[in-house]
């Protein structure tokens, strides 16, 4: 899987052959740090040349309604009952390079499978587990929602525009899907073709539009046996991303290894990772669904794989279990008397699936928790999917639940990924009023943050700023948590041990946040500290948490602090300061924030996190002033970041600049995916990016490489 940042240059640069399970794969590149020194953030993949497989679909590919079903599911096995969408995830980006090659032209077009964040640092510590970084690149993308531009409705080139700013699904069926349809039938190189599935199928609803979502499917499902491993698992994940119910038998047979599935795939047996890949489909499509019955199947499938599946790699049953995470069980039955309840060992194959209620799903997870026959990583993701479970079991199961991910959070010989896996779920589950459980959940979490390792402190402290932003509905005051927990918190950050303070003022930041969008205010106190944080802080690190903090909370009397770190850091701490500049919401921020884009022409990930925060701020000239740096700058590296930058402010006026870049028969194929990309940014279907509610939930520190892996890259390193 690649895509997370596509290179310019890497003709230079050292790489290695691979080669996995009969498909070609390419070579890997080294990525170059700014002093000129290689190291390993995120190789590259350079792909072979792929023979013309024509424009159709592929014979093999099972036959999808032209129309989205009513509430009659496909044609699988039944369950109990039906099941819900979830909740809104991280997705990433593509350009990535700097240092003494920077803007030069490669021969050969290359995609990374690693964030740019990592390239155009002077913080090391970014490739590290442990820092707050990685939590910030997994959690950012659902708190920078960019709201519909006030726009006034136009005529002649600017007629993409709605009456509210949003770009008009109009000119989405009419312009945008055309063109790319038309780039893809004309057999594209493998990065622009790979870019040009996942831009189809974020976009992409078909509705109203001479493309079917029948015909989109058949479109994305025709690269699943594609002898280039990536392609392959960028259509299947493609799939997921289009979220079209007529996909879902695609994914599940893809996912149970059915002969239907071989013979999509045209092997002997479907690819471990693309199994994966088709789990964590059938989770966004089951997530964004409107049908039950969709939802229902979608369960039974991946309920199934668990129970029938009990032997399986760690990376499917990971998929598996994240999947289940994302989808709502509110429309299913709390219990079944039909069903017997579990017991024994984990994996006992029952005569009824566990799916028909959530009583019985919750049980099978608590065994499967309890159990060291799963793989450590496994386990680490069993408290996700129990804390979605939470809210719609019975009172003695939620009490269980609870209990399980209480005693294994602390529990001191347990395997370190599956206590921050139950401190994140705990996280989820608890609130501030002052019910037994949720007070005791409190105290849990607060002794963790104060005598746990580092890692379970840091979790901690988010799992408390969660809790703390949550007013409960339950016994007595339903805000006594965040007065404790922001006293708590406060008083730590002023004798936090250097590698918490970090992660000490981002709880903060997340904490306040939350009260703000559930209707409160954000205390003075906590705003005081983030600010003398800020002056004081010791790192570029830390200089960019506090920023971070500051813009979660929404503070515009930061402004003018913030503003004086765009002028003092370097390229990888601007862009967190710009972002929090974008998040403060001060009106005023527009002018500093111009002057930073045009000094990150040459820096891609620091121009499209200024764009974004531009955007969060309405301001009217962000469109012109990134037009206006192609004038500055006439190369193919700041063509890719303008592109991107374009498509992250959601303006109506970037689609035909967008296009025009798309369409323009000089540009390199290079060019034409990042801005195939940037029209994905620009006109995605939802308003939160399609990963937002996959991200948001995993345990990143037991991933598996389909997941994020810096070597072949996972689903969340897709952009």
């Amino acid at each position: 899987m690649i895509i997370a940042a596509l290179l310019t240059a890497a003709a230079l640069l050292p790489t290695a052959t691979f080669q996995e399970g009969g498909r070609s794969g390419g070579s890997w590149t080294l990525l170059p740090f700014p002093d000129g020194s290689f190291q390993m953030p995120g190789p590259t993949r350079t792909l072979p040349t792929r023979p013309n497989r024509g424009n159709g679909s592929s014979g093999s590919t099972p036959t999808t309604p032209a129309t989205e079903p009513s509430s009659t599911a496909p044609s699988t096995p039944t369950t109990g009952a039906p099941t819900t969408g979830a909740p809104p995830s991280t997705p990433n980006h593509p350009p990535v390079t700097s240092g003494p090659n920077a803007g030069a032209p490669a021969s050969t077009p290359t995609i990374a499978g690693w964030d740019p964040m990592v390239v155009e640092t002077e913080m090391p510590a970014l490739l590290d587990l442990d820092t707050w970084n990685i939590w910030w690149r997994f959690r950012r993308e659902g708190y920078l929602r960019i709201e519909p531009w006030q726009t006034a409705p136009m005529t002649g080139d600017a007629a993409g525009r709605t009456e509210s700013g949003a770009i008009s699904r109009a000119t989405v069926r009419t312009r945008i899907l055309p063109a790319l349809v038309a780039a893809l039938e004309d057999d594209p190189s493998e990065a622009l073709r790979t870019a040009l599935l996942l831009t189809l199928a974020r976009i992409g609803d078909g509705s109203g539009a001479s493309l079917s979502r029948s015909e989109l499917h058949d479109l994305l499902a025709d690269g699943l046996d594609d002898p280039n491993q990536t392609l392959a698992e960028t259509a299947c994940v493609s799939l997921g991303i289009l979220a079209s119910s007529g996909s879902l038998s695609t994914l599940s047979a893809l996912l149970l290894d059915t002969e239907v599935g071989r013979e999509l795939v045209d092997e002997r047996s479907v690819p471990l990772r693309m199994r994966a890949f088709a789990a964590y489909g059938i989770g966004l499509l089951g997530q964004r669904t409107s049908i039950s019955d969709v939802r229902a199947y979608a369960t039974h499938t991946l309920v199934t794989a668990l129970e029938h599946e009990v032997d399986a790699a760690p990376d499917e049953r990971i998929a598996t279990l994240v999947a289940l995470s994302m989808i709502d069980p509110s429309d299913r039955p709390v219990a079944s008397p039909a069903v017997a309840t579990v017991g024994g060992s984990a994996g006992r194959i029952k005569d009824k699936c566990a799916c028909a209620s959530n009583d019985e799903l919750a049980r099978l997870l608590l065994d499967m928790l309890d159990t060291r026959r799963e793989d450590e990583r496994t386990r680490a993701h069993l408290p996700a999917a129990l804390a979605t479970l939470v809210p719609y079991v019975s009172i003695d199961v939620r009490e269980d639940v609870i209990d399980a991910l209480t005693t294994t959070a602390s529990r001191g010989r347990e395997r370190d990924s599956v206590r921050e896996g139950c401190i994140l779920a705990l996280g989820r589950i608890g609130d501030a009023d002052e019910d037994e459980v949720d007070e005791d959940i409190r105290k849990e979490l607060t002794k963790l943050a104060t005598d746990g390792n580092q890692r379970a402190r840091s979790f901690a402290m988010i799992a408390l700023a969660r809790i703390a932003g949550r007013p409960g509905a339950g016994d007595g005051d339903p805000h006594a948590g965040t007065t404790a927990v922001r006293t708590f918190l406060l008083k730590r950050l002023g004798r936090a041990r250097t590698q918490d303070r970090s992660w000490n003022a981002l709880a903060l930041g997340v904490m306040e946040r939350a009260l703000r969008d559930t209707g409160g205010l954000p205390s003075t106190d906590t705003l005081d500290a983030l600010r003398d944080g800020l002056r004081a802080a010791s790192s570029p690190e830390e200089s960019a948490a506090y920023s971070i903090a500051l813009g979660l909370s929404r503070d515009a009397g930061a402004m003018r602090a913030l503003e004086e770190q765009l002028d003092d850091q370097g390229a990888a701490t601007r862009s967190f300061v710009a972002l929090a500049l974008g998040m403060t919401g001060a009106p005023t921020a527009g002018d500093a924030l111009r002057a930073s884009l045009s000094r990150a022409k040459h820096e891609p990930t620091t121009l499209e996190n200024t764009a974004r925060a531009l955007a969060l701020l309405h301001d009217p000239a962000t469109v012109p002033a990134i037009l206006a740096l192609d004038e500055e700058c006439d190369c193919s590296l700041s063509r890719q970041g303008m592109a991107l930058a374009l498509g992250r402010t959601r303006h109506p006026d970037a689609t035909l600049p967008l296009l025009e870049l798309f369409e323009n028969e000089k540009a390199s194929d290079l060019e034409r995916a990042y801005a195939a990309i940037g029209l994905g940014y620009l006109a995605e279907k939802d308003e939160l990016a399609w990963s937002t509610p996959l991200a948001s939930i995993v345990n990143y520190r037991a991933t598996p490489d389909t997941l994020t892996s810096a070597q072949q890259g996972g689903i969340l390193d897709l952009p």
